[in-house]
């Protein structure tokens, strides 16, 4: 094989390795750390339960190389730890320096007719209202 033809075999070689690297080290786990369920107390009509969960999402690269954390969502659907149709939003948990997961399952959720709160022990609470998730949207 000529010179030039080896040149073009490895950078292609190496193109494709960067490639799947960087696809593989940004992709969402979506791994449900906690999932809380609707009580039977309160009630959205036909619809439920709901489930609020907090998923695992991709790597956040923001601290690197000297911090490595990743980003969470809050997803409310059908589904327990399945964000697949439901209501989601982007979430930051602001643990400190505790155990980011044993955090985010010691996390407290009130259902309401009115909607649904995920309250974190260091006091922050993230209200959702039911018109949010209420028959899937």
């Amino acid at each position: 094989m000529r010179r030039p033809a080896r040149f073009a075999v490895a950078a292609t070689t190496l193109a494709v390795s960067l490639a799947a690297a960087l696809f593989l080290l940004t992709r969402p786990s979506l791994r449900p750390v906690a999932t809380w369920e609707q009580p039977d107390s309160v009630s959205y009509g036909q619809w439920g339960p709901y489930y609020l969960s907090a998923v695992q999402m991709e790597p956040d690269w923001r601290g690197f190389p000297l911090s490595f954390r990743r980003h969470y969502i809050i997803y409310v659907g059908l589904e327990p730890g399945k964000p697949t149709y439901g209501h989601e939003v982007g979430y930051s948990f602001n643990n400190g320096l505790e155990d980011l997961e044993e955090y985010i399952r010691s996390c407290s959720v009130s259902w309401s007719s009115g909607g649904v709160a995920l309250s974190e022990p260091d006091g922050h609470v993230l209200f959702i209202p039911a018109t949010a998730f209420v028959g899937g949207r």
